[in-house]
């Protein structure tokens, strides 16, 4: 049976955040490679739902949370039976404390 990769709403409003800021601050097609990297990673995930790695700052949550690590963005996301739920993509670059 096949693992489904589901983007919440939190991580489809993170893309869109990122591919606004660096069709404005850089190009459309900077904007566009870069969500589609950020898109394309989590494929594997599909294959290998614990490559990721825990994520300590969420430890204590019901959910064991995980992370992927793309340029300055971390992928966050968490396993459920049969899914792989991509909760938020994170800017690293940020106050890491922001993450909870």
């Amino acid at each position: 049976m096949e693992v489904k990769v589901i983007w919440s709403k939190r991580a489809i409003k993170g893309l869109t955040k990122i591919f606004e800021y660096y069709s404005q601050e850089a190009s459309l097609s900077v904007a566009q490679k870069l969500v589609k990297a950020l898109v394309d990673s989590t494929i594997q995930l599909k294959q290998f739902p614990q490559s990721g790695s825990e994520e300590q700052l969420l430890k204590g949550n019901q959910k064991e949370y995980r992370y992927i690590i793309i340029g300055n963005y971390k992928i966050l996301y968490y396993l459920k039976p049969n899914q792989i739920i991509i909760s938020n993509v994170f800017d690293c670059r940020q106050n890491p404390t922001k993450i909870k």
